[in-house]
């Protein structure tokens, strides 16, 4: 099923349809990937496994915090 298919379909729900208020495309935008950082060993090979090579940025900014 396509997105925009899954979309009217929720508007034309008789339960969902009346709760639906607003949709709009975002256009694609290029990833932001923030600076390496030093996690503990097993952090980092469970990234690894999980086919993680670099952090985005703002998770990075969330690590810090």
């Amino acid at each position: 099923m396509k997105l925009s298919d899954f979309i009217n379909n929720i508007k034309d729900h008789p339960e969902f349809g009346s709760a639906y208020v607003y949709h709009r495309l975002l256009p694609p935008v290029e990833a932001a990937y923030g600076p390496d950082l030093d996690l503990p060993p097993e952090i980092s090979q469970i990234l690894k496994h999980q086919g993680i090579e670099k952090l985005f940025k703002h998770q990075v900014e969330a690590i810090n915090h």
